[in-house]
């Protein structure tokens, strides 16, 4: 099968680096895969050159016979292109949606008539997404429970395709260097601006009190107003997984900046390297280690990135407690071990049957 994947514009995030580790892998099971964008917008090798288009139906050109997508905005311009769409989700579009709405609420439209305008849009663009959900009804999800949230909330069944992590990659089995804590600040400050700068506001009152190392860690350029700042010791720009790996290694804790980062890739990678990972405290995290035959400890902790008091307490606890950090540390890396290779091998036969009709 020709499949091609159709990212508008080509960042570095959770999302394309789940795709972007199913190229080879398709490859490998006999597939050909074509990368289609509008706009690269990263330096990151995912392995495949990319095609620049502008248009779907350049696209159709190329007879690919199924188009993977991976957001509502994309997925709605795939109508032109003549060939199956897919949608493969890493995060729910109403939660975005519920999470937009809740923000400009909260931005100062607390007039009777500023709420009602933005209910009404709000209510409108879910009207929106339920229909396209509806209508489009081949799809990939990367985790059990938003399989169970199409099913329960669309009577949809949907494939599940897994991210995964090859551990061996990552994990060396060596134990960390001595010396002062390091925290990894992982996020894209230009996506969420007010979430990178409510972790720094937190991260700066814990620094007076326990002397840590502050990495941080960026898919784009650092911008010149975040480089002065003095509270980071170091930036770094995503450039390949080795670095990361790296990076990976030499930190204690991960934290991740916004609401949408953390489950997926990202994290996988820091689990497989023995790193505690401090996720956004929304339900795909939380409920990530789902499929495992037996739930282990706590994986991860879980902070809302917008409460300034909630990562100071969480980090003082770590800090204060090391035997909180071994014992999440070694649940993350058994979660790590899961989400192995063969795993979403095995996903991507079954969802690519599915498209073919064999089911």
């Amino acid at each position: 099968m020709k499949i091609g994947y159709y990212l508008d514009r080509l960042t570095l995030c959770g999302e394309t680096k789940a795709v972007g580790r199913q190229f080879a892998m398709l490859r490998d099971m006999g597939h050909e895969v074509l990368l289609f964008t509008g706009h690269v917008e990263t330096g990151f090798d995912f392995g495949l050159k990319p095609i620049i288009v502008s248009g779907m139906s350049e696209i159709a050109a190329h007879g690919v016979q199924a188009l993977v997508c991976t957001n509502m905005r994309d997925f709605r311009k795939t109508r032109a292109c003549g060939c199956r769409s897919i949608m493969f989700h890493q995060a729910s579009d109403l939660d975005r949606l519920r999470e937009d709405h809740d923000l400009r609420k909260a931005e100062g439209r607390d007039g009777a008539i500023g709420r009602l305008f933005l209910g009404l849009k709000y209510a409108l663009r879910r009207r929106s997404v339920r229909r396209h959900y509806r209508v489009r009804p081949v799809r990939w999800v990367s985790t059990p429970y938003l399989k169970k949230l199409f099913r329960d909330g669309y009577g949809q069944e949907t494939a599940l395709v897994r991210d995964y992590v090859d551990a061996g990659a990552y994990w060396s089995g060596g134990a960390r260097s001595e010396g002062p804590r390091t925290v990894l600040c992982i996020g894209d400050s230009q996506v969420a601006h007010h979430n990178v700068g409510f972790v720094y506001e937190s991260l700066r009152k814990l620094k007076a009190e326990h002397p840590f190392r502050l990495v941080r860690v960026s898919p784009r350029p650092i911008p010149a107003s975040e480089a002065k700042l003095d509270l980071v010791d170091e930036f770094h720009v995503i450039e390949s997984d080795a670095q990361m790996a790296a990076l990976y290694r030499e930190a204690d804790v991960l934290v991740a900046s916004y609401l949408a980062e953390g489950v997926g890739p990202m994290a996988l990678e820091a689990m497989a390297c023995r790193t505690l990972c401090m996720l956004s405290a929304i339900e795909p995290h939380q409920r990530y280690a789902d499929p495992l035959p037996e739930q282990p400890a706590q994986f991860a902790l879980f902070h809302d990135p917008r409460d300034p008091a909630a990562l100071p307490s969480l980090l003082n606890r770590l800090f204060r407690q090391p035997q909180v950090f071994e014992r999440v540390r070694d649940a993350g890396l058994q979660l790590s071990r899961f989400y192995a290779p063969a795993g979403t091998r095995e996903d991507l036969r079954q969802a690519l049957e599915m498209i073919e009709g064999r089911r």
